[in-house]
């Protein structure tokens, strides 16, 4: 733990993991402090030229307005990239308690950090601090703005890489001449149903919503694809039975 000068902890640098500063919060800490209360330290970031405030906004807005000059920090060595993703899981279980607004702010920061690229939903959400389904709304999200790329593979929570889907698909798409010479068939698409009934409730739920956007999204005369489809009409039939059945429960 560091005494550090108050002037030089930089808080401009979007490491600030809440949606607001709470004006009430802050009075209500400075009160403490001028009183004699002792505060835990805040988290920086140092890298080298500027110390990061990572976590503990609050408390330096409430020593500001006492007139404090420093406050105990705890100095981690790092980039502001690094203070950004720790900010991500500020408050997740000590502190002023996070709105439902502070978490998807976070949620949605952390999906567009370079740390996130291939992480899998359940770690980022073990990382913020929220529900896995929070974390792969968002993603959906994101990924119809374009706002985030789709990333090839996925690193789950016991930091092993996965494909995703549409890596797998590409994969077995390709093919693989036979010892004469000649190509063989396309492969068969390897599985990539997760294994637990959780990530795989997850995963056909995503699965079903890309879909269903992609032909809502879709400008092709009814009709004239109808005459093209042939014997998929009863596979059509069964899926919009499900999707109806989906409605009908949703609504319940």
């Amino acid at each position: 733990m560091t005494e550090l000068p108050i002037s030089k902890l930089r808080i401009d640098g979007g490491t600030q993991p809440r949606a607001a500063i709470d004006a009430s919060i802050v009075r209500e800490y400075s009160e403490e402090m001028a009183a004699g209360a002792t505060f835990p330290p805040v988290d920086v970031f140092f890298d080298g030229r500027a110390y990061w405030l990572a976590e503990g906004f609050h408390r330096i807005g409430a020593a500001r307005s006492c007139d404090r000059k420093s406050f105990a920090c705890e100095v981690h060595q790092g980039t502001l990239e690094d203070a950004k993703w720790f900010s991500y899981a500020a408050n997740r279980g000590h502190g002023f308690r996070r709105t439902n607004e502070d978490k998807q702010r976070a949620v949605q920061a952390a999906l567009q950090h370079p740390k996130a690229a291939g992480m899998s939903d359940g770690a980022i959400a073990e990382h913020v601090g929220v529900d896995q389904k929070t974390v792969w709304n968002w993603r959906e999200q994101l990924f119809s703005t374009k706002e985030i790329p789709k990333s090839p593979t996925r690193r789950g929570r016991d930091g092993r890489t996965t494909k995703t889907s549409s890596a797998k698909r590409r994969a077995a798409r390709k093919r693989k001449p036979h010892a004469n010479g000649s190509e063989a068939a396309p492969a068969e698409a390897e599985t990539d149903r997760p294994e637990s009934e959780e990530d795989s409730t997850y995963y056909w739920a995503r699965k079903i919503i890309i879909l269903c956007r992609e032909i809502s999204e879709c400008t092709l005369d009814a009709q004239k694809v109808a005459e093209h489809l042939g014997d998929s009409l009863e596979v059509i039939k069964k899926a919009h039975d499900y999707v109806e059945e989906l409605l009908n429960s949703a609504r319940a």
